[in-house]
C-alpha cells in the first residue's frame, strides 16, 4: 500500500523533529540553534526534565500549543506543534506508568493523531519485559485510533529487534526510515556504534518525502527530523 509521496507534487509538506534532549544535557543552546534552522511543525522531545521545561518556555511564543509532562529522570515528554492541538491526553502508560502523550492535532482540514511515548531501556529480564509491555499497551492504542496516526519516540528498539516487526504490524504503521536508509541516531559518545533507536511511524495517510538524522546538541542522541505529506 506504500506509493512513493516524492511523485506527488502538490502535497503539503510539514515537518516533525523527534529529539532525545538527554535529561542531564544542558546544551541547550545547541536544540534551539538546531530549531531555528529547521523550523519544524511539530516537536517531540524525550528526557524532559523540570529543569528543560524551565529552559523550553522560550518555544512557548512559536508553539502556541503544546503538551509538556516533565519528570525527573529520563521518563519527561513534551509535544510543541505549530498545528493547532484538538485534544491531547498524557497516559500513565503500563507497566511503569511512563507518561504517553496522545493528541490529535489538526492538519489543515484533517485531523491526525499523534502519540509519543518512551518506554524503558530493555537491560536485564525485568526492563526487557517492561518495554515490550508499554510497547504493547502503545500498539493497543493506535489499534483503536481511526484516520491518519503518527507515533514519534526514542522506542529502545532497534528494527532489527525480535520484537520490531510484530510491533510495527500491530500498530498499523510504517516505518519513515523504509527507503532511506538505518539512520541510527544513538549513542553518540561511541559514533562506530550507533543503532537507530528513535522512530516515527506513520499511517498510510501520510506520504514522506524526507528523512535525516540531525546535528549533534549535545544528547547522546541524534534528532530525526522527518518531512512528511498530507
Amino acid at each position: 500500500w506504500y506509493t512513493d509521496p516524492r511523485i506527488d507534487k502538490d502535497a503539503i509538506e510539514y515537518k516533525l523533529v523527534l529529539a532525545n534532549v538527554h535529561s542531564n544535557n544542558t546544551e541547550y543552546e545547541k536544540l534551539f540553534d538546531l530549531l531555528a534552522v529547521e523550523e519544524p511543525d511539530i516537536l517531540v522531545l524525550l528526557e524532559v526534565s523540570p529543569r528543560w521545561a524551565d529552559e523550553l518556555q522560550r518555544l512557548d511564543a512559536e508553539y502556541a500549543h503544546r503538551v509538556v509532562e516533565p519528570r525527573e529522570g529520563n521518563f519527561g515528554i513534551a509535544l510543541y506543534s505549530k498545528l493547532p492541538i484538538v485534544s491531547a491526553a498524557t497516559v500513565a502508560t503500563a507497566p511503569l506508568d511512563f507518561p504517553t502523550i496522545v493528541a490529535d492535532v489538526a492538519f489543515g482540514e484533517t485531523t491526525a493523531r499523534v502519540v509519543g511515548t518512551h518506554p524503558t531501556i530493555p537491560l536485564g529480564e525485568t526492563s526487557y519485559a517492561a518495554r515490550n509491555a508499554q510497547l504493547d499497551g502503545v500498539a493497543r492504542l493506535l489499534q483503536r485510533t481511526d484516520g491518519p496516526r503518527i507515533l514519534a519516540g526514542d522506542l529502545n528498539m532497534t528494527m532489527w529487534d525480535v520484537n520490531y516487526a510484530s510491533f510495527e504490524n500491530r500498530t498499523w504503521l510504517r516505518n519513515v526510515r523504509r527507503g532511506y536508509g538505518v539512520l541510527p541516531t544513538w549513542p553518540t559518545y561511541l559514533p562506530v556504534a550507533m543503532i537507530p533507536i528513535d522512530h516515527v511511524l506513520v499511517s498510510e495517510d501520510f506520504g514522506v518525502r524526507d528523512v535525516r538524522s540531525g546535528a549533534h546538541f549535545g544528547s547522546d542522541h541524534l534528532p530525526l527530523i522527518v518531512t512528511i505529506t498530507l
